[in-house]
């Protein structure tokens, strides 16, 4: 596993270098404080208004929590291969 510095991961976080690298329409992560609750990191899902983050495969990294999109599809994979 390639371990990624914070300023990568929070280029996952903006939606516009998420549509530039994956085609996707929305940041394919989303960052959290460390100390939140499980009931606070899934309201913080829900305040997107659409849920499509799941903490399931939670990326930790210094003081922060990620979630990941859900919304990936087959066609979005041509967009990570070398």
């Amino acid at each position: 596993m390639r371990l990624l510095p914070e300023s990568e991961l929070s280029k996952y976080c903006d939606k516009s270098y998420s549509k530039k690298q994956f085609n996707i329409d929305f940041p394919l992560l989303i960052r959290a404080s460390k100390n939140l609750s499980k009931v606070e990191k899934r309201e913080l899902i829900r305040n997107q208004n659409v849920n499509r983050w799941t903490w399931k495969f939670e990326i930790e990294h210094d003081n922060y929590s990620y979630a990941i999109s859900t919304q990936w599809y087959p066609h979005n994979d041509k967009y990570v291969r070398d």
